[in-house]
This record gives C-alpha cells, sequence and structure tokens, in this order.
C-alpha cells in the first residue's frame, strides 16, 4: 500500500501542515556557506571545496546544504491520482484493504458513528491534503459563519488582554440591552437552562449599579446572549437596531472576555460562559467543525477539573439545593455537547459514566427555584411540556446514547452482542418512559392546540432514539450479514434510519410558509442534519447490498424515500458541504438503483427536445425544491454498462468501498449516453 504519512496525521483531527499555516509561514532561507564555516562562523567563498576548508586542512568535510525542490499542490495531486489508480487496480482484483489501513492513513478519522464512514475512502484523502472539491462553489465567510481562525486567534493567540474599559464601551445602551435580553428569555429553546432568569436579573441590576465590578466571566456570558438575541432579532426584523455585524462584535467580546477572565483558571461562571461561547459557534454554521470539538474538549476538562460530574450533593455539603440543580443543568449540557460531537466525528466520548455520578436536573421552571430555597421542591406533574420537561428526558437518552456511540466506535470483533442486546433493551425501555405530553405523533395529526414548540420537542426526542437505535444496530449490516440471529437487529437498524428520513420530509414540510412548525425554524435549524444523512448512507448501503432480495413493493417505497431526502439535501448542498457530498452520493445511488431490469421498472427518462420528466415531478409533491438540473440529469441519464454490484463486496462489507465503487461507475460528463436520454 502506498505510504501516505508523509502526507497526512495519524488519527489527528488537524494535520501538522494546517497547524503550522494558523501559526503562520516561516520563512526559511537556503544557506549559501558550507557546513563547516556556518559553524565557524567565517566567510565562505562557496567554492567545493571552499578556500577556508581547504587551509584548515578539512577539504574532505567541505559539504552544502543541497534543498530539495518544495513540493507544490500539483505533487500533491499527482500523488493522489496515482493511489487513486492504485486502489481502483486492487478493488478490480478484489484485494480491498482494510479499514484499520485505510484509516490509518487518512488524517482525520471518522469513527463509526460519522455518516462519512460509510462513505470513507478517497474523498478523505483529497480531504487531508486540502483538495478543494472543484463542484462546490467558493463561499464567503458569511455564507457558512466566521472561520474558525477569528475564534481560535481570540482564545489561543497570545494578544493584549481585552480591558473593562473597551468592554463597556462596546456594551449597547441598557434599554437596547434589556430589549435583547427579553428576545433571549422569550424565544423557546434558546435559554440555557442553566441560566436562572430572576437570578441574572438580580445579577444585570447590581451590574447597572456597579459596572466595575462584574467579572469577565459574567460579561462573556452576558454577551454570548446578546449575541443569541441580536442574530434572533435580526431574523424576525423585531429589533431595528439589530444587525449581523453588531451581532458578530458582541461574539467576539465574549470570547475576548474568556480570555481576559483567564478562563483557563478555575473560577465561578467559568464552566458556563465557555459552553456558552461554544455553543454559539456550533451554531454559527452548517456543517460541523472539527476544531470546535477542541473548545468543547476544554469546557469538558474545565467541568471535571471543578467536580461536575460529580453530583454536587455528595460532593460538598455546604453547596444550596440552588447551586446544586444549577451544577446538574451546566453538566447536563456538557455530557449532551460531549457526546453530539463525538457521535458527529465519529470520536470516543471524553465524559465516561462509570466516572461520574451526577444526577439529572429536574423538570423545575425558573419561577418554581429559587436562589433562598431551603430545598428543592417536589416536580409538579405536566400536561404541557416546558424546556426543562424536554431537558430532563434528553439527558437519560444522552446517557443511553454515549453508551451506543461506545460501542459503535469499539474495535472489538466480533461485537459485544451481549453488550448491544442490554444497551438495545434499555433504549426501548426509556422510550416506554416518553411522558404522554411528549410521545411521538405525527405532525400532521398534532391538536391543533399543541403549540410549535411541543411538537417540536416530540420531534427530537424522538430523532434521538432512533439515531441510538442506528448507531447500536449498524455493525449488523456489515457484521454476520447472513446470519438470522441477528436478523431483528438489521431490521430495526434500516427501519428506524426510513422513520428518520420520514421524520426529515414531515419537518421540511411544516417549516415552510402556512406550515405548523413555520414559526418555530428556529428550533428547527438545531436539528443536526448528520442524523439524517447517516440515516440516509444506511438505507442506501442496505438498498443496494439486498437489492433483488426485497419485494418490489417495499424497493419502490425505499427508493421514493430516498428520493425525498435528495431533494432536501440538494436544498442545503450550497450551503453546506456535507450536505453537497451528500447530494451526489444519494444522486449515484438513486440512479444505480434505479437501472432498468427484469423486476424494476425503468423509469421515464428525460428527452432532450421535450425535457421529460425530472425528479423533481417523482418526490413527494409537499416538498417544493428547486432541482439542479446537473444534479437531476445525472440521476436520470446513468450509464447503463456499469460493472455489476456483486463484485465491490467481499464477504465482509467494508464501508469503504462503497465511495470507490460508486467513483468507477460514475459517469463522466463526455460519456456519449448522458443528454441523449437513451
Amino acid at each position: 500500500m502506498v505510504n501516505l504519512t508523509q502526507y497526512t496525521g495519524v488519527f489527528r483531527a488537524f494535520s501538522a501542515s494546517s497547524d503550522e499555516a494558523r501559526r503562520g509561514t516561516r520563512r526559511n532561507r537556503q544557506p549559501l556557506s558550507c557546513s563547516n564555516c556556518r559553524l565557524r562562523k567565517l566567510k565562505c567563498d562557496r567554492e567545493k571545496p571552499c578556500e577556508a576548508c581547504v587551509f584548515r586542512g578539512d577539504a574532505a568535510s567541505c559539504e552544502f546544504v543541497v534543498h530539495r525542490k518544495k513540493k507544490t499542490a500539483r505533487d500533491a495531486q499527482a500523488r493522489l491520482d496515482q493511489l487513486e489508480q492504485l486502489v481502483t487496480t486492487l478493488a478490480t482484483n478484489g484485494s480491498m484493504p482494510t479499514t484499520i489501513e485505510s484509516t490509518a492513513e487518512t488524517g482525520s478519522n471518522h469513527g463509526p458513528t460519522h455518516w462519512k464512514a460509510i462513505l470513507e475512502g478517497i474523498h478523505e484523502v483529497q480531504e487531508c491534503l486540502d483538495v478543494a472539491d472543484p463542484d462546490f462553489p467558493n463561499t464567503s465567510p458569511s455564507s457558512f459563519g466566521d472561520s474558525p481562525a477569528s475564534w481560535m486567534e481570540i482564545l489561543f493567540h497570545h494578544q493584549q488582554p481585552v480591558t473593562r474599559q473597551e468592554v463597556l464601551a462596546t456594551l449597547p445602551a441598557p434599554g437596547t440591552v434589556h430589549r435583547l435580553l427579553a428576545i433571549y428569555f422569550n424565544v423557546t429553546f434558546m435559554t440555557a437552562s442553566f441560566i436562572h432568569a430572576p437570578k441574572f436579573q438580580r445579577e444585570l441590576d447590581a451590574f447597572w449599579a456597579d459596572p466595575e465590578a462584574a467579572s469577565f466571566l459574567w460579561l462573556s456570558m452576558l454577551f454570548s446572549m446578546l449575541y443569541l438575541a441580536a442574530r434572533q432579532a435580526v431574523k424576525t426584523g423585531s429589533l431595528a437596531s439589530a444587525d449581523n455585524n453588531t451581532a458578530d462584535q458582541y461574539m467576539a467580546k465574549a470570547g475576548e472576555c474568556l480570555v481576559a477572565g483567564e478562563y483557563m483558571r478555575p473560577q465561578p461562571y467559568v464552566v458556563e460562559a465557555m459552553v456558552l461561547y461554544a455553543t454559539n459557534n456550533y451554531t454559527r454554521s452548517e456543517d460541523m467543525d472539527p476544531v470546535l470539538w477542541s473548545l468543547f474538549g476544554l469546557a469538558t476538562r474545565q467541568a471535571q477539573r471543578m467536580g461536575y460530574h460529580r453530583d454536587p450533593s455528595r460532593l460538598s455539603p455546604t453547596m444550596s439545593p440552588f447551586q446544586v440543580e444549577m451544577r446538574r443543568r451546566v453538566w447536563f449540557h456538557v455530557e449532551a455537547f460531549d457526546v453530539l460531537f463525538s457521535f458527529q466525528l465519529g470520536m470516543p466520548p471524553i465524559t465516561h459514566e462509570d466516572e461520574c455520578d451526577t444526577n439529572f436536573p429536574r423538570d423545575l421552571a425558573d419561577g418554581e427555584l429559587s436562589e433562598d430555597s431551603p430545598g428543592l421542591p417536589p416536580v409538579p406533574v405536566r400536561s404541557t411540556p416546558t424546556l426543562l420537561t424536554y431537558l430532563c428526558h434528553k439527558a437519560r437518552q444522552v446517557r443511553l446514547f454515549r453508551r451506543a456511540v461506545r460501542l459503535a466506535l469499539s474495535p472489538r470483533q466480533p461485537p459485544d452482542h451481549e453488550a448491544i442486546r442490554k444497551v438495545d433493551g434499555e433504549i426501548h425501555q426509556l422510550h416506554e418512559q416518553v411522558p404522554a405530553c411528549l410521545r411521538a405523533r405525527a405532525i400532521a395529526t398534532s391538536s391543533l392546540a399543541d403549540q410549535g414548540h411541543t411538537i417540536m420537542y416530540r420531534v427530537m426526542l424522538e430523532q434521538q432514539h432512533l439515531r441510538s437505535v442506528c448507531i447500536l444496530h449498524r455493525v449488523y449490516l456489515s457484521c454476520e450479514r447472513d446470519s438470522p440471529r441477528f436478523g431483528a437487529y438489521r431490521t430495526a437498524c434500516v427501519t428506524a434510519a426510513l422513520q428518520l428520513l420520514d421524520q426529515q420530509a414531515s419537518i421540511h414540510r411544516e417549516i415552510q410558509p402556512g406550515g405548523r412548525l413555520h414559526n418555530e425554524q428556529h428550533m428547527a435549524h438545531t436539528i443536526s442534519n448528520n442524523g439524517y444523512l447517516l440515516a440516509a448512507m444506511i438505507v442506501c448501503l442496505d438498498l443496494l447490498v439486498s437489492r433483488g432480495n426485497n419485494p418490489i413493493t417495499e424497493q419502490n417505497k425505499t427508493i421514493t424515500t430516498l428520493k425525498n431526502a435528495y431533494s432536501i439535501v440538494c436544498g442545503d448542498r450550497h450551503r453546506s458541504r456535507e450536505s453537497h457530498h451528500a447530494a451526489k452520493v444519494l444522486a449515484a445511488i438513486l440512479a444505480k438503483t434505479t437501472i432498468p431490469t427484469e423486476d424494476f421498472p425503468s423509469p421515464p427518462t428525460m428527452s432532450s427536445t421535450d425535457g421529460g420528466s425530472t425528479l423533481a415531478s417523482r418526490v413527494d409533491p409537499a416538498i417544493n425544491m428547486d432541482m439542479d438540473p446537473d444534479f437531476d440529469a445525472l440521476f436520470l441519464n446513468i450509464d447503463s454498462t456499469c460493472p455489476p454490484l456483486k463484485g465491490a463486496w467481499h464477504e465482509d462489507l467494508d464501508w469503504a468501498a462503497i465511495d470507490l465503487y460508486l467513483r468507477e461507475w460514475q459517469p463522466s460528463s463526455t460519456n456519449p449516453s448522458m443528454g441523449n436520454g437513451h
């Protein structure tokens, strides 16, 4: 196998070259003197041997450093092309590299929980070499949020800390601050559960009375809240003075206050401020930013250092019940984002359930809990769920999901079937314990009295449950696939994936103007697309492998679901690199599965004269998306001479083979069959 270690790091989120680029390029001048003269700091006449070395009798050791020509991006691309040809040859000969080898030679390790793990291979090498996707449009920072370097420079680069006077000068007038904070506390799902509104109001009043007494970390929290509120005000037009530039200034000041407040030192508000700042950066981009994983890692380690992973009731008897509850809520946010990033990047979570005993937060609204409460009041029975009702059940899901992620990431072969069976039982048991007001139901059949955020709570809890099932049982799509012993697990995995895609289509319909969730788009956009992309890849894989074994009606239903997912992903492909790549993969898979066979009818083809039918006409009519002609043509005009599917797989299915297989038969623009409908 070609050795790529000189180009990539091993099991690192970023290669060394990218780190050096962020620190700045160092200019290395070519030494002109010989090694002896440079050591003695003498003038060298550059002869071979030089006069000074001849005079001292060192002519034999007179050497000049010869620099190799610096390799360019073109050289790297040439090596990449050579590697691709080699891998294609190996695949043709039935000798595919193992998953471990493939992973070790890439600079970015996507674990089994990442949706791209199903498509690991050539594309990952291209990303490691920073070779841009020629099909992806150039985007400005405004399209994807600020680049990671902006906040990285604030937190990690040496710079003069901001002064308190500079911070206060950036703060808007008290009236504007109050209006923005009112937006923050009144928009559902925007408020962090560990920010207690009455307590923060008291602290804000104290701040206006004596601004110099406020800590930098509290100011960082304030600016993070102002940023979120300003972004929401821009979207809704509820505040004329709010704009994106002002919001970005608030965000920058939140980071500068973290630095000025010495965020690496354990102290009050440090974990809360770091979590708020990191969460805001996470919501700024459509794509998952692996660099943010490091920032959340810092927050997680700081929380552990300050004992948040231990339940406060057992950690310190001097803490008030209010402090105990707030620390539990902070730890929930830390755990949730730790597992979320682990799932999206395919990396092991930092937190371990065997090392944590913090209890779950309680479903207590701000008005039901005060700072001077002698004890935590009993949790009331609710007919209408609150944010805390949702978060309390989500906290239980998160811990089970972490166990599922760990099992999925385990290198153990064969898998620990007993552990998987146990976690599967607990996942379904927890699903049965969902409060009646939060149990999943179709959006279209929800009560007319149900508010939009209540529907979203149900959607997100159901999505988390389905993701857990997919992650836990995905291993059985490749391990012992033909064993009837695990047939139920494989069916559960594919069924959960199909339900996720149906949920995605339902949400997409309802956030359109006139839909039940149109006013809750800010909540819908917080749902990670990673779970839906993973579900699409699972369905694609199962469709390709089991084609011919399932009834035609079932295959047709599955393909229709994928078409709907494809049309939705196409709408996001210009805003997200992951969606762009997923759209190409879905188009190729759909093209493959709709090639005419004796048992499977051919889809309508596009005529060069009348335009024919398009993919948009065959998807769910409620999904009204502007389809890209290039993607549509790829779906409709696939070369029917592609190699048979059987040749791409081994008995032990290799996830890396899928992307390679698609690249083998994906038609080029020069194919004469393209564009003529034949």
